[in-house]
């Protein structure tokens, strides 16, 4: 693959994460939920403090913050859109900002796509906020002209997590 087709591939899989995050920015979880392949498996597993000479080791094989599937995920998404959401009542006013994307073919219909993200949230009349940083490792999925989101591993930056409760997407 040349210099080019690697550009635009990195520039397709940017509009793709983009898209995702306004979506979600805006609440409009439905049109959200059709970026998801029905096969999704998303996690965020947990960050260890290690020494310098263990940092290939520094994420838990055993242990997630969350461990999702799209059938969990879109049991979440309808509990958003109830009164029952106790989390997220009133909901979290989100922004968040997607870097440093690379992009590689993994074959015909599969491409990884590494990010940086940092999500900004606040809620209420607070004029508190949380931050929460990281990296996220995706696949993404092509077929017939349709691209979906196949796997997300989130690495946060945090080895506790700096918000009270997972009530957002990452």
């Amino acid at each position: 693959m040349g210099l080019r087709a690697d550009f635009e591939l990195t520039l397709s899989c940017q509009a793709f994460l983009y898209q995702e995050a306004e979506l979600l920015d805006r609440k409009q979880f439905d049109e959200w939920l059709l970026l998801l392949h029905p096969d999704l498996r998303y996690e965020i597993p947990v960050r260890l403090t290690v020494s310098s000479e263990h940092l290939d080791s520094e994420f838990s094989g055993d242990s997630v913050h969350l461990r999702d599937s799209f059938a969990s995920i879109e049991m979440r998404v309808r509990r958003l859109q109830t009164e029952h959401a106790y989390a997220e009542n009133p909901p979290s006013r989100t922004t968040r900002l997607i870097t440093n994307v690379q992009a590689s073919r993994i074959d015909e219909t599969d491409v990884q796509v590494r990010s940086k993200f940092l999500l900004h949230r606040s809620q209420g009349g607070s004029t508190g906020y949380e931050l929460v940083a990281g990296e996220r490792l995706d696949v993404l999925h092509s077929a017939g002209g349709d691209t979906r989101l196949l796997t997300r591993v989130v690495y946060l930056s945090h080895t506790t997590l700096p918000t009270m409760n997972l009530g957002v997407f990452l």
